[in-house]
């Protein structure tokens, strides 16, 4: 259950990000501050969406040290002086949220530091085993 739900977000991640981020940057560096799930922090998954993101030609920060109040970071004060600081362009965050028995919210934000913009996508993902979501990704 632990793996499939993994693959799952892992993947519903990716499929958020990927287009949203490949529009957003050219050349500019993210600064992935992470995965949460239940607002505690997923290395792992945190990792393999940076894995993912450098895979598909985006440049990610080279893994900064980040502290818990850095990650939990959503105003735009914070988000400007993090990507400074890092020297990054775009933020991007992710947040799960559990709705039920296979069902789950993702929040992904993209916070552009140039121009000073947020762009938040929620998407509900219901009814989620690995079989449905690619079913439901390939639509």
């Amino acid at each position: 259950m632990a793996r499939r739900f993994r693959l799952l977000c892992f993947t519903t991640i990716c499929a958020l990000a990927v287009p949203h981020v490949a529009s957003a940057t050219t050349d500019e560096n993210i600064l992935l501050l992470g995965v949460s799930r239940a607002g505690k922090h997923d290395q792992r998954l945190t990792k393999d969406l940076s894995d993912h993101l450098a895979r598909s030609g985006e440049q990610v920060s080279p893994r900064p040290t980040l502290s818990t109040q850095d990650r939990s970071c959503t105003d735009q004060e914070c988000l400007d002086q993090l990507a400074s600081r890092e020297k990054a362009q775009v933020v991007l965050t992710t947040q799960l949220q559990e709705n039920g028995t296979d069902a789950y919210y993702v929040v992904m934000t993209l916070f552009d530091a140039v121009r000073h913009s947020p762009l938040t996508e929620r998407n509900l993902c219901d009814q989620c085993t690995g079989e449905t979501l690619t079913l439901k990704l390939s639509d």
